[in-house]
């Protein structure tokens, strides 16, 4: 056999080794981490929807450890658990096409569509962003009468069908998002340093995996 025929094969079989490789690997929890998801059920979290006539138990779904949420109707789950000073970590797909959702930290206040918090936007084109919900405040400025800080990097998010990573670290009276490795945001002052977490129902069909809290 010649070596062009044999380096022809290798090629062929590395190329088929590349193709059948997972798009991305989840980010293992570091030693001292809570995993807040456990990959099966809801324990742990309660959930909120808008449309009171909907049974909670219908707007989600789970296999081999994915959540996967159909976006309607709108509402919420949330950690039981308050925290305060972590890392918090989130991996997303939109399993079609992209749309809107956010993780939620800091949750205070009454379950409601967009409760009291800070909320890190996983909008397409605007993950990363930072909105203060509820009238929670901090220092930056005020777009769509709340405040808001537009992510200071270009969109660095995944196309729809591959897997991203939101961390959000939270220290005392800052709030910082990276999406994808790439710093998008920082904000400080923040009204209020602890409270719940929650991921976001908001109209797209959206995907969770991997979801855990490092205290720092």
């Amino acid at each position: 056999m010649s070596r062009f025929v044999i380096s022809l094969a290798l090629i062929f079989i590395i190329g088929s080794l590349h193709a059948a490789a997972p798009e991305s690997l989840p980010v293992a929890p570091p030693p001292g981490s809570t995993v807040l998801w456990n990959g099966h059920d809801l324990t742990g979290w309660r959930i909120f929807i808008r449309d009171k006539s909907t049974d909670p138990k219908t707007v989600w779904t789970t296999d081999a450890g994915i959540l996967r949420i159909p976006g309607k109707p709108f509402g919420c789950i949330r950690s039981e658990k308050v925290y305060s000073n972590y890392r918090l970590h989130v991996e997303w797909r939109w399993p079609s096409d992209p749309g809107n959702s956010g993780v939620f930290v800091h949750i205070n206040g009454p379950d409601t569509l967009w409760p009291q918090s800070i909320e890190c936007q996983l909008k397409v084109d605007n993950a990363g962003d930072l909105i203060g919900q509820a009238g929670y405040d901090f220092a930056g400025p005020v777009l769509k009468e709340r405040k808001w800080a537009t992510k200071v990097a270009p969109a660095s998010e995944k196309p729809a069908g591959e897997w991203n990573a939101c961390d959000v670290y939270c220290h005392g009276d800052s709030v910082e998002a990276v999406v994808n490795g790439v710093h998008q945001n920082r904000v400080e002052k923040i009204s209020a340093n602890t409270g719940n977490v929650g991921l976001q129902l908001e109209g797209a069909p959206i995907e969770f995996r991997n979801v855990w809290l490092l205290p720092e």
